[in-house]
Order: structure tokens, then sequence, then C-alpha cells
């Protein structure tokens, strides 16, 4: 068909062609390789996660079983920021721009700090919180015995 359109038409071919190539430029500009590929991925892995949960007995759907659910996709999902990431230290690497660069491993640096400091002060309000429900309890105990 493309040699059908040349004969008759040559402006086509060089039309057909310009927007292809601008296309594909169009594509490797905004790597929509990489991405695709990674948010496959990501949804491949949420959608095992979703089947394990639905393919489980209500006997099954222990809390247990729910938070490592839980913790099984938070880490899903930070993987893929982490991929993000390294794709862009990647392409500010390659472009030279060390400058923005480091203000790219500062921000990093500080998101990551600051997931630490929620995971403990989280870490922190769930002991705290048995703890006073434990001596709450422990003084049930105490009073009913």
């Amino acid at each position: 068909m493309g040699v059908f359109l040349a004969a008759i038409l040559p402006l086509w071919v060089a039309l057909s062609a310009s927007f292809t190539a601008a296309f594909i430029g169009w594509q490797e500009l905004r790597n929509l390789d990489a991405v695709v590929r990674n948010y496959s991925k990501v949804r491949m892995e949420l959608g095992i996660l979703y089947d394990h949960w639905k393919s489980l007995d209500e006997s099954e759907k222990t809390q247990t079983e729910f938070f490592t659910m839980v913790k099984s996709t938070e880490n899903i999902l930070w993987s893929q920021n982490v991929e993000y990431i390294k794709a862009m230290q990647e392409a500010l690497k390659e472009s030279d721009l060390d400058e923005e660069a480091g203000l790219i491993n500062r921000v990093i640096k500080e998101a990551r700090e600051s997931d630490e400091r929620l995971k403990q002060s989280m870490e922190d309000a769930v002991v705290d919180f048995t703890r006073e429900r434990l001596g709450e309890s422990e003084e049930t105990l105490t009073e009913t015995l």
C-alpha cells in the first residue's frame, strides 16, 4: 500500500514520514518506553496482590494478611518511585548538569529522611497505643481478680 501511495501521491510519503519521525521523537523525548514498562510492571504486581486477596476465603482474610498486603503494596509503590528517581538521576548525569543533580540528590535525601521520620513516628504511635491498652488491660484484670 505504501508503494501504491508513493506512486500516486509522492507528497503523502514525505508527509507520513515526517509525522512518523515527529511522533517517534516526541515518544523518545517523553521517555514513554521506560514509563510504560515501569507502569505495566507496577500494574501487574498490584494485580497479583489484588487477585491474591480476592482468592482468599473470608476466614483467611485476617489482620495479619491485610497488613502483609498493605506492606507489599507500599513496597511496590515505593519501588516504582525509586525507579522514577533513578531515571531522573540518569537523565541529569547524561546531560552533565551536576548542580541540578546535586539539588535532586538533596531533595531525594530529604524525602528519604522524612520517610524514615514518618515510619519511626508511626512505630512509636503503635507502641504507645499498645502500651496504653496493655496497661488498661492489666488494671482491668487486676481489679477483676
